[in-house]
Formats: C-alpha cells, structure tokens, sequence
C-alpha cells in the first residue's frame, strides 16, 4: 500500500482560515436563509486556493452539527440553525474544520482515510476510549484546525503579548476542543505553537 504523506504546513492552515474568515464575513452581510450551492471561489473572489472549487451551500438541519463536509458531493453545508447574526468568528471556526476535511480530501482523494492515517497513526487515540468519534485521527487534524483559527483571534485581541505569554489561554481553548487528551499531545503543541509564532 502506498503510503501518502501529509503536509500540515503554516501556509495550508493559514489559507483555511483565510477562507473560513471570508465565507463568515459573506454570511454577515448577506444573511443567506437557504441558498443556492456555488463554490468557495465564487462566494469569495479567492479563486486561487486548492479549495476554490468546493461546493458551499445553507440550510437548516437538525443535529448538534455547525456545518457538515459531504465527501461524495465535495460540498460543504452550513447549518443556519447554529447561525447567530454578527457572530462570525464563531461560524468561521465551524467552517476552517470542515474546509480541512475538505483539503485533505482534494490532496488524498479520500485515500488518506486508509492509508494515510492509518501508516501514520496520526495522534494516536485518545485515553478515553468512550468517544470514538472524537478519536478518528481525521478528526483530531480538524480540531487542530479549529484552534489554529482561533490562534488567530487569541492573537488579535492580546497586541503585543508573546506566545508564551498567550499560552495560558491557548491551553484553555486545547482542552475546550478535547485536544489534552491524546498521547500524541505534544505534536499538537508544537504544530499550534509554530503557527502562533508567524507574524
């Protein structure tokens, strides 16, 4: 089995948020009821990305879901049961985790969720063998996502402050987002702390 490689880079991470942030601002001044499917490039003008070209549309759904990424459709689903006006950083986050299933998507066409994770055992599994959602490694990468996005804000409410300074309240969003409980804890630190030192 051929072994695929993935790369988490800054820049990947970086052009997520880029675009959750653009879809989140789109929603705020068009305030979509249902809506029309069009892609990202579309919506955004940023017709550049690997993910231009995914799908995006609104609906309402029941479920605890904030968005939903449909593999087979390349199509993401916004839940405008979760939409609160104004709050777009929130949406933003939702959307920044399912553009990363996305991205791994287009890079692996679905293979990674095989072979990829399973050569790399990526994080590994959490201690609490109770949540076997929250412990597929694809989902794991999603969360990191999540709180990659809200590096950003962290950063941006704290001018000035240091990453160490930050840190404390880094550590308090990885354990919101169950990202505390995996072995593989470490790699995760590092991964969010490289991206909190870009400028």
């Amino acid at each position: 089995m051929k072994i695929y490689e993935l790369t988490e880079t800054v820049e990947d991470s970086s052009m997520i948020n880029r675009l959750a942030n653009a879809i989140a601002k789109w929603m705020h001044k068009t305030e979509p009821a249902e809506h029309p499917v069009q892609t990202i490039g579309q919506m955004t003008g940023i017709k550049d990305t690997p993910l231009s070209k995914v799908k995006i549309t609104f609906d309402y759904f029941d479920g605890d879901k904030a968005a939903e990424f449909h593999r087979e459709r390349n199509l993401i689903v916004v839940n405008l049961n979760d939409w609160h006006e104004g709050d777009y950083a929130t949406i933003a986050e939702y959307v920044a985790h399912e553009l990363r299933h996305a991205l791994d998507d287009v890079k692996f066409k679905g293979k990674h969720h095989v072979s990829y994770w399973a050569a790399q055992d990526r994080y590994q599994q959490p201690k609490n063998k109770d949540e076997p959602y929250w412990s597929k490694p694809s989902e794991i990468n999603a969360r990191v996502q999540q709180a990659l996005h809200n590096v950003d804000y962290i950063k941006r409410d704290n001018p000035g402050a240091s990453v160490q300074q930050l840190w404390p309240e880094i550590k308090d969003m990885l354990d919101q987002l169950k990202l505390t409980e995996y072995p593989g804890y470490q790699r995760i630190v590092k991964r969010v702390l490289a991206y909190a030192e870009q400028n």
